[in-house]
């Protein structure tokens, strides 16, 4: 059905456009302008239908305030409804396909038509007698044809003019050669193939004919006599119809010499031709198609790590499936915990998991959806930038009571924050000496990068450390290792040396260092954000694998291990490796460590002891295996 609506719009498009011309310009003495006017209107007539315009128009994520269950009674597995077909068997006529193949059979013959007539044309060409004048061909024949011109053919009849008529003759149809009409009748004569059940093609191909006529016999007027020159126009004049070549007197006799005798219109009128513009504007709203391109606002879940997931997750809420969506307008109030499980190893497509399982337990089996203010205070929080060590938020309570939120960020992700009152202040206790929030502000960033991961935050006492604090976040710098701990400090600087796995030579490879991007097995910088911004969050299990893919077609794994809840270590390994962790100096493989509970994991810390860096030298490993630089200990 497209096509043929298609083809209606067109033939709309061409009765305004033809429409206007009728109305305001066909009596107006500019005829070069005319001439452009059909030419562009006729080609226009045939885009606007196909342009696509987009509407872009922005909408919010629907909030609820509630979720409200409604039991319903489904039928039974078993049981089937039929319903009886009314109609009785009989032939139907696809009309519309009927009208396709019709429409095909007219066109094609017409084309054919088109290729016979040029080609019979030029095969006359062969036998007649040619003068060249300049980049014109001068045709001389005495019978069968007619005063005209093609291109820069130009067909006299010699027969039926004498010398002074032949001039005039000669000079008209070498204005039509200089002015290129033809090329506009061969894109009419298409446009007549295409559409010749348009009537308004038909119309479009008499206008555009006359005004080359008016431009020709203007042109002529200005340097010749008029009076003779319409003379020898009713002389020669005759009734042929030929769209395709330029005939000397096709034009209706009466309408040509009431033009040449027409005073030329004030200039001034000129002003007319400004109402085409938006007539196209009209003509594109009528006969375009709009599509409208809703833009989603960034959706924000109470979730940590929804935005890490692709299309392609699944929801569980209590044990119950639910539509994705649901992650973006549950309230975090009714959530008693969440985990997110992504497949082993974590397909990652355009930084997104590829797929993923959520889980959600409900306080008390009831699910809550945010209010609004809910929403406004998660977007504040989500738009924090990472790179931000410290930030107090200005928030409010479903009541409208407004407090404080204080965020402090790692690069590596550890991140605290604590709700206070917004004439409460925050301190920060780093290596034991107490800053302010007025003291944090002036420290340079560089020193901020030499503490540690680790960051913690707990309520304190009024007066504890300074008047008006309520809370205080602890920090640490790394502290310059010696002994045993030099070795944890190269560690995790990624500078160790390959381990030798089953006494096979040792892979050459070293963990990936932060920012180095000098073969495959390093991370880009977006990478390393979307590693720490997945490890880093509350739902992130104590052992993660993720597989990521290079435009050379490699790829390759990073193997991370999350501990204390604001800590992680990472190294990356070829996609068939295997990789383990020593916890209390026993070994556990990959499918070992993804049984770990959060529980388990609560209270491990990274081992520096010499034992464990004596123990990752060692070849007594599960074949394929190699340990993870970093080690643990129940403390």
């Amino acid at each position: 059905m497209e096509p043929i609506i298609y083809m209606w719009q067109v033939s709309a498009c061409m009765g305004v456009f033809y429409g206007f011309y009728f109305v305001l310009l066909r009596r107006l003495t500019f005829f070069t302008i005319n001439r452009w006017y059909l030419l562009a209107t006729l080609l226009l007539s045939v885009v606007i239908p196909l342009l696509t315009i987009t509407v872009h128009r922005e909408t919010a994520p629907i909030i609820m305030q509630k979720a409200v269950i409604i039991n319903q009674v489904l039928p039974s597995a078993g049981l089937q409804i039929n319903v009886a077909d009314k109609q009785t068997s009989r032939t139907i006529i696809d009309w519309v396909k009927i009208a396709e193949i019709a429409y095909l059979i007219v066109t094609i013959t017409l084309f054919i038509k088109l290729i016979v007539t040029i080609a019979r044309f030029f095969n006359k060409l062969k036998n007649a007698s040619i003068t060249k004048i300049g980049g014109v061909r001068i045709i001389k024949a005495i019978g069968n044809i007619s005063n005209g011109s093609f291109f820069n053919y130009v067909m006299l009849n010699s027969g039926e003019l004498n010398p002074e008529e032949m001039e005039q003759v000669l000079g008209h149809e070498m204005l039509h050669v200089k002015h290129l009409h033809s090329i506009d009748r061969m894109i009419v004569r298409l446009m007549q193939v295409a559409f010749w059940f348009n009537p308004f093609i038909y119309r479009y191909a008499q206008a555009i004919e006359e005004n080359h006529e008016f431009e020709v016999d203007d042109e002529i007027g200005r340097r010749a006599d008029k009076g003779r020159y319409a003379d020898m126009l009713l002389h020669l004049s005759i009734n042929r119809q030929d769209i395709l070549f330029n005939s000397f007197s096709k034009v209706p006799l009466k309408r040509r010499i009431t033009m040449l005798f027409t005073k030329p219109t004030n200039h001034m009128k000129k002003v007319i031709y400004l109402l085409i513009l938006p007539l196209v504007l009209i003509s594109c709203l009528a006969f375009a198609r709009f599509k409208n391109d809703i833009v989603q606002q960034e959706q924000y879940s109470v979730i940590a790590g929804i935005d890490l997931l692709g299309d392609d997750f699944k929801v569980f809420i209590d044990g119950k499936s639910y539509d994705k969506d649901i992650v973006y307008k549950i309230s975090g109030s009714c959530i008693k915990s969440s985990e997110i499980k992504p497949v082993a190893p974590a397909k990652v497509v355009n930084g997104k998991w590829a797929d993923a399982v959520v889980n959600i337990k409900t306080k008390k089996g009831d699910i809550v959806y945010m209010s609004e203010q809910e929403k406004e205070n998660l977007i504040k929080e989500r738009s924090v930038a990472f790179d931000k060590f410290y930030v107090r938020l200005h928030l409010k309570d479903n009541s409208g009571k407004p407090f404080d939120k204080a965020i402090v960020h790692k690069w590596r992700g550890a991140s605290a924050s604590v709700d206070i009152q917004p004439l409460d202040k925050i301190g920060f206790l780093i290596d034991g000496v107490f800053y302010n929030e007025n003291d944090i502000r002036f420290i340079d960033p560089k020193d901020m990068d030499a503490l540690a991961d680790e960051v913690s935050v707990q309520m304190v006492k009024q007066g504890q450390y300074a008047r008006g604090i309520a809370a205080v976040f602890t920090l640490h710098t790394l502290k310059k290792p010696t002994g045993a701990q030099s070795k944890a400090k190269i560690q995790k600087e990624g500078k160790l040396k390959p381990v030798a796995i089953a006494g096979k030579p040792a892979p050459d490879r070293i963990p990936a260092i932060p920012g180095n991007v000098e073969n495959d097995l390093s991370n880009t910088v977006s990478e390393q954000n979307f590693i720490r911004k997945t490890v880093m969050n509350s739902n992130s299990p104590f052992y993660s694998r993720f597989h990521f893919d290079r435009a050379n077609g490699k790829g390759f794994d990073v193997v991370a291990i999350k501990y204390k809840s604001n800590a992680f270590t990472s190294i990356n390994v070829q996609p068939n490796e295997k990789a383990g962790v020593f916890i209390d100096n026993k070994f556990y493989s990959e499918d070992a460590l993804r049984k770990f509970t959060q529980a388990q994991t609560a209270n491990l810390e990274r081992d520096t002891s010499e034992a464990h860096y004596e123990m990752n030298q060692k070849n007594n490993l599960p074949k394929g295996y190699f340990p993870v630089p970093t080690g643990f200990i129940t403390k």
